[in-house]
């Protein structure tokens, strides 16, 4: 019989996840940030992972679950996971920048390495979608030049010349 390890919840904390009031993450988060800090990376990911199922987890909150998950990830050394992480912490808020003062160096260098990828990918695929445009520009306008220069031949579709404009008065 397969039995579920969950972590062991105490006082208020119980209470607020049956309450399942919005500090329930926040707690969940509070205690894994000091699991983590006691070392104890289990009980840690369990409580950040109660916070990331809570369906009125806000974005910071998920943001911050997802920090620790990647320093628990690189304290491990599994840089595949810590990876990942990252990325989900930039689809959530593309605007997050890690400093050495809330992270560690190694942190902080994996995360500018995954975030100069991504700008690098983005400006390649805009690049390459401004010369598809300039491309189609000249098509074009190669198309609307033959176009013209074939009907100027024609003899029938001769202009009339323009009536003089009136007199000022």
């Amino acid at each position: 019989m397969a039995t579920l390890l969950l972590p062991q919840i105490t006082g208020s904390i119980y209470l607020s996840l049956l309450a399942g009031d919005q500090s329930s993450c926040a707690n969940n988060i509070k205690v894994a940030e000091e699991s983590y800090y006691e070392g104890d990376f289990d009980k840690a990911t369990e409580f950040l992972n109660l916070c990331l199922r809570e369906t009125n987890a806000t974005d910071e909150h998920r943001v911050k679950a997802y920090t620790i998950l990647t320093r628990i990830s690189l304290a491990q050394d599994d840089i595949k996971s810590a990876r990942k992480y990252i990325e989900i912490i930039l689809k959530i808020d593309s605007n997050y920048e890690p400093t050495i003062e809330e992270e560690t160096p190694k942190f902080v260098n994996l995360f500018t390495e995954i975030k100069t990828a991504q700008l690098d990918r983005n400006d390649n695929k805009s690049g390459f979608n401004k010369w598809i445009i300039v491309g189609a520009g000249g098509v074009a306008t190669t198309a609307i030049i033959l176009l013209v220069a074939a009907k100027g031949g024609n003899k029938e579709t001769e202009k009339e010349n323009l009536p003089e404009p009136p007199a000022f008065p």
